[in-house]
């Protein structure tokens, strides 16, 4: 069978929710917390404040506060994502200044990253890894990943199947740990080892024999349809009202801002100040929300024409969503 994997990555990085986005003025004083915590050499505590800063009201600088933190810990590979999305961060609200230096010191780190590598050599139906904590997606297996310096438990298990166990231990700087998971073990049954037996037959379905000139008969693959573009097309929808309300609503909060303080260069008014913060916060979940619902959409037309030209050839679709404590979004494949 022929396969064909298409991505289609849209990762909404350091998208605030706007259930939190809406306090400044407590993020303000846990950012402060915090820079007199490092200055004290307390790092870990330091960097729960600037965590729970960024999440009361997304700030590039605080991003880079927090990355800082990691690095002091020996976390690489969270300093270095940290550092990404905060030059990402910053160039959406136009930081410029803070964009070059996230991205210098998010290059400066890259040659220092230790990286994992889990390999599952014989995949069977409905395994499922995890790398301590974190369940890995199938797209990662065999993948090279940046991960922070340390100890860590890899684990396989599917259904009807021994669970696999492994312990890899990652250095400090440019290791290459690699761990290969061989195909699982089926699971005995009092005692006895376990053996696969065929499924049984229909009658309709006879395997040849010899003598027989007949071949054996094809199984009809199902060439229903999947609702997949459906569910894309609504996800881009979703995300088109969304980002045009946060757009009409960035518009409001600019103008409640010029009216407290005409002079934005000159301003000091706290009030004119909270609201040119929010303005920005809103006007990068419109622009995020626009762009990757019309990505969306244009998927689901792809995905809809690709569907019904391969209806013949067995074609799947698969939609994976990605969310992490720093960027959310979808993927989506097709195979045929």
């Amino acid at each position: 069978m022929r396969r064909f994997l298409v991505p289609l990555s849209f990762v909404l990085a350091t998208l605030p929710s706007a259930a939190y986005a809406d306090d400044p003025a407590a993020a303000e004083v846990l950012f402060r917390e915090g820079r007199t915590l490092m200055g004290e050499g307390k790092t870990e505590a330091a960097r729960q404040k600037f965590k729970a800063s960024q999440a009361l009201d997304p700030s590039p600088g605080t991003l880079l506060n927090m990355a800082a933190c990691d690095r002091s810990l020996g976390r690489t590979a969270s300093a270095w994502a940290e550092f990404l999305s905060a030059a990402r961060l910053a160039h959406a609200q136009q930081k410029r200044q803070q964009e070059s230096e996230a991205s210098r010191r998010a290059a400066e780190l890259e040659p220092t990253l230790s990286y994992l590598t889990i390999r599952v050599l014989e995949p069977v139906p409905g395994i499922e890894v995890r790398r301590s904590e974190t369940r890995l997606e199938p797209s990662l297996y065999g993948m090279r990943v940046p991960v922070d310096p340390g100890d860590y438990s890899v684990d396989a298990n599917a259904n009807g199947y021994e669970v696999y166990h492994a312990n890899v231990h990652v250095k400090d700087a440019r290791d290459e740990a690699v761990v290969e998971i061989p195909k699982l073990v089926p699971k005995a049954a009092g005692g006895s080892v376990a053996v696969p037996t065929p499924p049984a037959q229909a009658d309709s379905a006879r395997s040849p024999t010899a003598g027989d000139a007949s071949p054996p008969r094809a199984v009809s693959k199902s060439t229903a349809p999947t609702a997949l573009p459906w569910v894309v097309a609504g996800i881009g929808g979703a995300l088109l009202v969304g980002g045009g309300v946060s757009g009409v609503l960035a518009l409001k909060s600019n103008s409640a801002a010029k009216d407290h303080c005409p002079d934005a260069k000159q301003c000091t008014d706290p009030e004119a100040l909270s609201l040119a913060r929010r303005r920005d916060t809103e006007a990068v979940i419109a622009d995020v929300g626009i762009g990757v619902g019309l990505a969306a959409i244009g998927a689901a037309v792809i995905l809809g024409v690709t569907q019904r030209g391969n209806r013949e050839q067995n074609a799947s679709f698969g939609l994976i969503p990605e969310l992490s404590t720093e960027r959310a979004g979808l993927s989506f494949w097709e195979r045929f």
